[in-house]
């Protein structure tokens, strides 16, 4: 097996607790992991902006990494924030969305980086998704009316048994079209055709030179089911869906336990 290179890692229930804080020994491992010559990436269903405070503690601009934002949609190359991949919603697939939302019982949010819009100020999770991802949160009368640009995804949140009952009617129209996965229990993205992590990942690496031996990734989630399976070594947490359990590698243990930290110990002794 090739020289691992790379860690990515998800951030919401993989790199951070339930109070959206790196544990400290969880930090201290990843720093040292850095400066043994081993690169970060932070791979999320976030926004850029979502992003930038764990860039800054993770001290990203020093060692240098790659930020793979909007579940795989955009790739930013820090330091220099240079976009080494870019796949938007047109905006035709945008407002056929929107209509689609429409008959159903969810809430729809759209960012443009800085800003997310909704309809519904009172839906689940709105505003603490604005201040986790440090975005403006505004309400407007029509997501339609106020379209400015392709944005990078298209966030609903609703309640999980509901979203898990309608999950088949809510794709069933863009399936050949476009991807949609659930990024937490009251969570479901739409992003444009092909757009996860993993093929975000194999994309950039293929231009960069290296491919998926380099690799170790650790993810919660359903939307980390491509980079687990794309990654040489593909971690689940412990806290891990089921299915990202299945087809993991290794099952470390929880984000609450510094489960990142502990696989790490393990698949890079130099680090001990």
């Amino acid at each position: 097996m090739r020289k691992l290179k790379f860690i990515a890692m998800d951030v919401d229930g993989t790199l951070v607790d339930q109070d959206k804080r790196i544990r400290p020994f969880t930090k201290e491992t990843l720093l040292k992991a850095q400066e043994a010559g081993y690169t970060l990436i932070l791979a999320s269903g976030r926004p850029e902006n979502g992003l930038q405070s764990y860039r800054k503690e993770l001290e990203m601009d020093r060692y240098g990494g790659l930020l793979v934002a909007y579940n795989g949609s955009k790739v930013i190359q820090v330091p220099g924030d240079k976009v080494l991949y870019n796949q938007a919603l047109t905006h035709v697939e945008t407002i056929k969305v929107l209509n689609h939302l429409k008959n159903f019982e969810v809430t729809v949010m759209i960012d443009n980086g800085s800003k997310m819009f909704t309809e519904n100020l009172d839906g689940l999770n709105v505003v603490k998704e604005a201040k986790n991802n440090s975005l403006e949160l505004i309400r407007v009368d029509d997501l339609q009316a106020i379209l400015d640009g392709e944005p990078n995804k298209i966030l609903t949140s609703g309640k999980p048994e509901y979203l898990r009952s309608v999950f088949d009617e809510l794709y069933a129209p863009f399936r050949s079209e476009l991807n949609c996965m659930f990024t937490a229990p009251f969570y479901v993205e739409f992003t444009a055709q092909n757009v996860d992590k993993g093929f975000a990942l194999k994309h950039v690496f293929t231009d960069l030179g290296y491919d998926d031996h380099h690799l170790i990734a650790f993810g919660d989630a359903e939307n980390d089911l491509s980079m687990i399976r794309y990654a040489g070594i593909g971690v689940a947490m412990g806290n891990a869906v089921e299915p990202l359990k299945a087809i993991a590698d290794h099952v470390t243990l929880s984000n609450l336990e510094d489960g990142i930290a502990h696989a790490l110990l393990k698949y890079l002794p130099e680090l001990n």
